[in-house]
């Protein structure tokens, strides 16, 4: 990771939050309390990374979570289940590396959703290729087959390997703003996400499971190797580094951004889903 030093101006520069592993109903607040004060012009440009401790199910903004999910079975195996503030479709936190943009118009990201996503599809391709992996975007338009599984269908805002979706992307924009939600899979476990997440109408969870391990590889088996979490970080600062030409900065969560965080937490709010998760 280059530091700052190397003649890149201030305002140029990104910041670098490693949050460690989080319950998700923090991590959504957080994502979500990084992108308003963004917005506010209270913080710099961010690339967000974290963990989920205990395992979680996120659900699309959009989605009805008693469709998506099976909800009883997710109290009783202890999975977190969470709403993210963007959008797209359930995915199972467990065997994936998840990490968000915070960024806007300024931020040397151009504007506009299919820009943007453009954009931060070039970084986290540059950040593979660091890795040894090639990548390219994901298929417009590719049939979905109904499922609530994000991981069961690839867009434009994905990367995949050999057309077998290896990240997925979904976004939130506030005005010039935007949050980016991104989920790299490193150890997909297919058959464990239908535990959680409904399949598709007609399709059995053994069905669905084997139809998504056809539709989707993981870093590990691309890399022939398990990486370290340290070395995923290094790369995707060395993508973002290099694609935007801006310095990026290892920091810290501010006083403010913990404090939103917290109210947006305990308001449940826009990342509830009706579960008692950990906070």
């Amino acid at each position: 990771m280059r530091s700052s030093s190397q003649g890149k101006a201030a305002s140029r520069a990104w910041r670098l939050i490693d949050g460690g592993d989080r319950s998700g109903a923090r991590n959504m607040a957080i994502d979500l309390a990084l992108l308003r004060l963004h917005l506010a012009g209270q913080a710099p440009p961010t690339l967000h990374v974290y963990g989920w401790q205990p395992e979680a199910v996120s659900l699309g903004s959009k989605q009805d979570a008693s469709q998506a999910l099976d909800l009883d079975r997710c109290r009783l195996e202890g999975i977190d289940a969470v709403r993210r503030p963007t959008g797209g479709r359930a995915v199972f936190h467990s065997g994936d590396f998840t990490f968000s943009f915070i960024a806007s118009s300024c931020s040397r990201i151009p504007p506009g959703v299919n820009e943007s996503y453009a954009t931060i599809c070039r970084i986290v391709a540059t950040a593979l290729r660091a890795l040894g992996v090639v990548a390219a975007t994901g298929e417009r338009g590719r049939p979905s087959r109904r499922s609530a599984a994000c991981f069961a269908s690839s867009t434009v805002a994905d990367l995949a390997v050999d057309g077998r979706k290896l990240v997925g992307g979904a976004q939130r924009w506030e005005r010039n703003a935007f949050l980016q939600q991104n989920s790299l899979l490193v150890v997909p476990e297919p058959g464990r996400a239908f535990r959680y997440i409904r399949p598709p109408r007609g399709k059995s969870v053994t069905e669905a499971s084997e139809e998504l391990a056809a539709e989707v590889c993981g870093l590990a088996e691309l890399m022939g190797e398990l990486p370290e979490r340290a070395r995923i970080v290094e790369a995707l600062a060395t993508g973002l580094e290099e694609t935007l030409e801006v310095a990026i900065v290892p920091g810290e969560l501010s006083r403010e951004e913990i404090a939103l965080a917290r109210i947006l937490l305990e308001s449940g709010g826009e990342t509830a889903v009706g579960l008692a998760g950990t906070a």
